[in-house]
């Protein structure tokens, strides 16, 4: 790879982040020794003929993860008996992410997908809603009640209360579509005891993100930025 005065120096390839979507390189002659490429700059510095295979962009890569997991037909929510507007809006941008990173930061690079607590920084961790849910730091003082239920919940489907499976229980609360793993049904009351906990979780969070109120003891978190529209 060039380098100040065209000094060319070597690099090896020491891992691929699945998450950005990007290999870390690092050069022992040169400052600073580690740095990212992208597969156009794997195909410009790699090896002579290395060819990447064809990478959806990051917007492509939102909107594939979205309609994976999805059926057709309008969702649950939306004829849901009794339901108020404002619980409709709750579950319309919890089951889309659309107030979270994943979604916020798809026009842009991989990084601005990421979650801006010290496990995404750590550990490259998508600010989605299972982990906002479950994960991050910003919200774990209103999470106890939104983690019990989930846990009876994957209780009741016979699916452990793991990483995955409180991730698939957060995900059948907004489609309505069974986890993977899961051997029976959830009773309606675990269900109901979800939904109603993972609404109220995420009314509170969200008053923590955009600091609407003065009275929480979390310290607010400012919302995911968005990336400057191309021209």
């Amino acid at each position: 790879m060039p380098g100040a005065g065209d000094t060319l120096h070597v690099g090896q390839v020491s891992s691929y982040d699945a998450s950005l979507r990007m290999w870390h390189i690092k050069f022992p002659t040169r400052s600073p020794t580690t740095t990212t490429f992208n597969a156009d700059d794997m195909a410009r510095y790699g090896p002579p003929n290395t060819t990447c295979p064809p990478q959806p962009g990051t917007s492509q890569h939102t909107i594939a993860a979205y309609l994976h997991g999805r059926t057709p037909g309008p969702a649950w929510f939306t004829s849901a008996p009794k339901m108020s507007p404002y619980r409709r809006r709750l579950w319309a941008k919890l089951s889309t992410n659309s107030d979270f990173a994943v979604c916020r930061g798809k026009r842009g690079c991989a990084s601005h997908q990421l979650c801006s607590c010290k496990m995404g920084a750590q550990t490259h961790t998508l600010e989605d809603a299972a982990h906002v849910c479950f994960e991050c730091e910003y919200y774990s003082a209103i999470r106890r009640p939104l983690q019990a239920a989930a846990t009876a919940w994957c209780q009741e489907a016979g699916t452990p209360p793991s990483k995955s499976g409180l991730a698939g229980a957060i995900h059948w609360a907004a489609t309505d579509r069974m986890p993977q793993g899961a051997i029976r049904a959830a009773n309606p009351a675990a269900g109901d005891s979800l939904r109603d906990s993972a609404v109220a979780f995420y009314a509170k969070a969200m008053a923590i993100r955009y600091n609407k109120s003065n009275t929480s003891s979390v310290t607010s978190k400012a919302a995911a930025s968005q990336p400057p529209i191309a021209d």
